[in-house]
């Protein structure tokens, strides 16, 4: 595709790098394939399409912006002119969307931000102090719609008119896993919004009835009342647990032994019960977002499904060992005792405790249902989304104060 630096039509690109004209010839492919009906299957559980697949190979990390471009240009007709040594990235010509990130401001919401708009969506946030966003990532948004409370209707009907997707990236309690998702599906309901993300990037829940684990009752109920009562088909995604969450990362909570969890990070212990060789599927909030990203972009991302991908499965011994390697420390391992001592902490706890208030307990359970096998992943489907993810000894580094 012949072009100049100085102007004129086509792409241009850095002299010897080649990705981009691949990625442009396999766009364009595609897109014959799917004008003439005869792309691969969009049936649940197939591959996404395989230009997307051969982007997340062949792209470098930081792809280039090109909204700038997208405003000239139609996003099948790539013309102008790209600054010299950008490459081009494939979704100039593929479909872009608008999505809200609901619950904008938390820690996934704010990652999800990052991930939409590096692969060229727009990205309209709902929350309700747009503050807590440093400006860095305001600019990124196509809006930022302000909320009162989780139950602010004109707010939600505001945030979710003519988007194509809707992520719901709420805080972790009861109330708006439940009570605020319903009213965000039916706010998505009313503007026609095809594809809908529920609060999930949990273990898997799917097969727990109520009252065995207090804090996911909550996406029980949800799930069987979008059964029973929504057009919607919501798209559920189980990472195990989040990287961030097990080793206490500040603003991600206290899963420490203090409050029932692993991994101390004043002593830099780690307590076990089992036998130390349990399972643990683990995911980092960025690659969490990352599957996220990938899924909504699938042709059948409407038709709603269950997810199940993680950065990693580990025994918390392996952790620990990786921990002391990257840190050069010293990580002491304190075995607890059995799984069956362990369920009878945890219920003797929960006896004690309150349901309307199962923090001080719940920590436990966690532990128990992960140990047991009461949640595991089973089989991945990492492999379908083509995303690489991060390894625990890159987490490590990325978050030096751990």
């Amino acid at each position: 595709m012949p072009s100049s630096p100085a102007g004129g039509t086509g792409l241009y690109y850095s002299d010897g790098d080649c990705h981009g004209a691949v990625l442009f010839f396999l766009c364009l492919l595609d897109k014959f394939l799917r004008t003439t009906r005869s792309s691969l299957s969009t049936t649940r559980g197939t591959p996404l399409r395989w230009w997307q697949r051969a982007q997340r190979c062949l792209r470098p990390q930081d792809m280039p912006d090109w909204r700038a471009q997208r405003d000239q240009h139609s996003p099948y007709v790539v013309e102008g002119t790209i600054r010299p040594g950008l490459e081009y990235c494939s979704h100039c010509i593929g479909e872009t969307q608008l999505v809200v990130s609901a619950g904008a401001t938390g820690n996934l919401g704010q990652k999800l931000i990052d991930s939409l708009h590096s692969h060229g969506h727009q990205v309209r946030a709902l929350g309700r102090n747009p503050s807590k966003l440093e400006p860095s990532r305001r600019e990124k948004l196509e809006s930022f719609v302000q909320s009162e409370t989780y139950h602010d209707i004109p707010a939600l009907d505001r945030a979710c008119k003519g988007v194509d997707t809707v992520i719901c990236a709420y805080q972790g309690i009861p109330q708006l896993q439940l009570e605020g998702q319903l009213l965000l599906v039916r706010a998505a309901e009313r503007a026609s919004v095809k594809t809908y993300v529920a609060h999930c990037w949990s273990y898997d829940w799917r097969n727990m009835k109520l009252g065995v684990q207090e804090s996911y009752g909550p996406f029980v109920s949800f799930r069987n009342h979008m059964d029973l009562s929504s057009s919607l088909k919501p798209i559920y995604i189980f990472t195990g647990v989040l990287a961030e969450v097990l080793f206490s990362a500040p603003g991600h909570g206290h899963f420490s032994p203090a409050h029932n969890g692993c991994w101390d990070p004043e002593r830099n212990t780690m307590e076990i019960w089992g036998t130390g060789e349990e399972i643990w599927h683990w995911t980092t909030e960025r690659d969490a977002v990352e599957f996220t990203t990938a899924i909504i972009e699938r042709d059948d991302a409407s038709q709603g499904g269950d997810w199940a991908v993680c950065s990693g499965s580990s025994t918390l011994k392996e952790l620990a060992a990786i921990y002391g390697k990257v840190r050069h420390c010293n990580v002491d391992i304190r075995m607890k005792g059995t799984v069956e001592e362990l369920r009878e902490r945890a219920f003797e706890a929960r006896r004690q405790g309150s349901r309307r208030n199962y923090w001080p307990y719940i920590g436990w359970f966690y532990q128990l249902h992960t140990v047991d096998g009461t949640w595991s992943l089973g089989e991945l489907d990492n492999e379908k989304l083509g995303i690489k993810t991060t390894k625990f000894d890159e987490f490590l580094r990325e978050h030096p104060t751990l």
